[in-house]
């Protein structure tokens, strides 16, 4: 008998012994999980709990040019997802009082964020946020992902620029997770700012979705972990538009504040819509041709400006106006070399220079457009009378 039961023992054991490997999925299986689950995930609800500190000694000597300051905070966050790119996040609580309240929706094309302690919601498109995060030298990638917050995207990114290990199974709140411990990866973007970063994620064991992450560097360190997490209760798209939440508030358009690409017809709508009319030459140089338009709506109008550039045989001209003369200011200060002319009626400056090294002379003629707001430019490698001609021709 004990010949015939030591056998089968050896192969139920043998058997459990398998089966419990097969229970335990490696650290890369568990990732492409949870980038499978994220990419057909059509929507979700979260409650999210954040807290982090930042060293600012730390974080300026990473940025360079900064004056950030020691600081830390906490916040309940209520999430809302929809696929692809609908985001609504609004804060519960804070340690920080006036920021609850505060709330931010992507609802495909715009990114409004409201402020309840000024009741002011601001408004940019996506174009004009990847502008913004390119003037302030952000990555191309971070740009992307500012713009258009699809979560498969940046979770895909995330990893990319990290090597990760399975760590022990745990229990979080209400969930068993998987941890897996990150740390940059050698020679991405993110070994160079942050070479000592290292943090921790929990992946639910049934959705394969992170209900906790933790991260630690010289220059700070953050915690969140989730509270709620519903996938099964489908959202509406109305989740995702933006209703003003108090009645008074006011909407600030920051769409366009960045100078972009257009034709010269919506150019002419842009400085309509900003509360000018955009000046065009009748008369230009010999085989003139418009080459560019670019034009921005400033904000609420003020700064609003437009460029047209054109080539000819003798040079590249370019006319710009931007409407908001106070905020350059009327005192006409001359340049070095720079001396007062008569234009369209005002007082104006000519000035021209010669580049190094080369017989080019470029020049320039500008003005306060009478009667108007408008400061207006323009230049190249022309003459005085030519500038002042071209000047008086636009209409």
């Amino acid at each position: 008998m004990k010949r015939t039961l030591m056998p089968v023992a050896t192969l139920a054991l043998t058997g459990l012994m398998l089966a419990s490997c097969g229970t335990q999925p490696s650290a890369a299986e568990i990732v492409q999980k949870m980038q499978d689950t994220v990419a057909k995930t059509q929507s979700a609800h979260v409650i999210v709990s954040f807290n982090g500190a930042l060293n600012g000694d730390s974080a300026n000597a990473m940025l360079g040019g900064t004056a950030l300051k020691d600081m830390k905070g906490s916040a309940k966050i209520e999430l809302w997802y929809g696929q692809p790119n609908l985001i609504k996040a609004q804060i519960l609580e804070a340690s920080e009082p006036k920021l609850v309240g505060a709330m931010v929706v992507h609802d495909g094309s715009y990114i409004w964020a409201w402020d309840p302690n000024s009741k002011m919601a601001y408004k940019i498109d996506s174009q004009g946020l990847r502008d913004l995060a390119g003037q302030a030298n952000i990555p191309a990638n971070l740009q992307d992902l500012l713009a258009d917050p699809n979560v498969v995207k940046g979770l895909d990114q995330l990893l990319g620029l990290t090597d990760y290990k399975l760590g022990p199974n745990e229990k979080v709140g209400a969930y068993q997770t998987y941890r897996l411990d990150f740390v940059p990866k050698a020679g991405s973007p993110a070994a160079s700012v942050l070479p000592d970063a290292k943090g921790t994620l929990w992946v639910d064991q049934d959705t394969w979705l992170p209900v906790k992450a933790t991260v630690e560097a010289k220059q700070g360190n953050g915690q969140m972990e989730v509270s709620v997490l519903d996938l099964k209760t489908p959202l509406d798209k109305a989740t995702f538009q933006f209703v003003m939440p108090e009645k008074g508030g006011k909407t600030v358009d920051l769409s366009g504040l960045t100078p972009r690409t257009m034709t010269l017809a919506e150019a002419r709508t842009t400085a309509q819509t900003s509360g000018y009319h955009l000046l065009e030459p009748t008369y230009l140089p010999a085989g003139s041709t418009l080459v560019q338009v670019m034009a921005s709506k400033g904000l609420m109008g003020n700064g609003a400006s437009a460029v047209q550039t054109y080539s000819s045989p003798a040079g590249n001209l370019w006319i710009s106006q931007i409407n908001g003369k106070e905020m350059f200011g009327n005192s006409q200060k001359l340049p070095d070399g720079g001396q007062s002319v008569t234009v369209r009626g005002v007082q104006g400056t000519f000035a021209a220079r010669s580049e190094k090294d080369s017989p080019t002379t470029t020049a320039v003629l500008w003005w306060h457009e009478q009667g108007t707001g408008l400061t207006v430019a323009l230049g190249g490698p022309f003459s005085q009378a030519e500038l002042l001609k071209i000047a008086e021709g636009l209409k």
